[in-house]
């Protein structure tokens, strides 16, 4: 597994230890971080087994979920611009 100071200090719940949540590969669910941060492991739910379980997770399924959101994201973007393009035909 590749380590970065993401992996290393991050959480894909908790957050970006270094406030970078929107690049964060970690919270972003690009890389797996190595171990539960300190908040998962004082937290009441159960994260231990979140943890576990994400750790079997294969590069092409996180890369098959990341496909699906770009997608997504893609369409929400041209319907953006063609409530822009409605916008400006109307005024």
């Amino acid at each position: 597994m590749k380590k970065t100071p993401h992996t290393e200090h991050c959480c894909s719940i908790h957050g970006c230890k270094y406030g970078e949540d929107s690049v964060c590969e970690v919270k972003n669910e690009i890389l797996l971080q190595s171990f539960p941060c300190d908040l998962c492991i004082k937290d009441t739910r159960s994260t231990k087994k979140m943890f576990d379980d994400r750790q079997g997770v294969t590069p092409e399924e996180i890369e098959q979920k990341f496909s699906y959101r770009i997608r997504n994201m893609e369409k929400q973007i041209q319907e953006l611009y063609r409530l822009v393009n409605q916008l400006r035909c109307n005024k």
